[in-house]
């Protein structure tokens, strides 16, 4: 008897174990809400919010400190 065997007998049996299990939610239909649609809220005020912890000036100019860093390596790299 070879090796794989045990492992193909597996790979047979699991999937016919799998097709006698019960789904429950494959009965329910798309029309049949089960809880409420999610509240929609105005992004004028989460915006406000998000500028009021770190101002978007802050952001850019991290950034662009970032990116001229990164410039002025790959000048230098390109040196070498």
């Amino acid at each position: 008897m070879p090796r794989s065997t045990p492992f193909m007998t597996l790979c047979l049996v699991l999937p016919l174990m799998a097709a006698c299990a019960e789904f429950p939610e494959v009965g329910m239909t798309a029309t049949a809400p089960t809880a409420l649609p999610p509240r929609l809220l105005p992004i004028d005020g989460i915006l406000v919010q998000a500028d009021s912890i770190r101002p978007v000036g802050a952001v850019v100019g991290g950034v662009q400190a970032r990116a001229a860093a990164l410039r002025a390596r790959a000048d230098r790299l390109r040196r070498m």
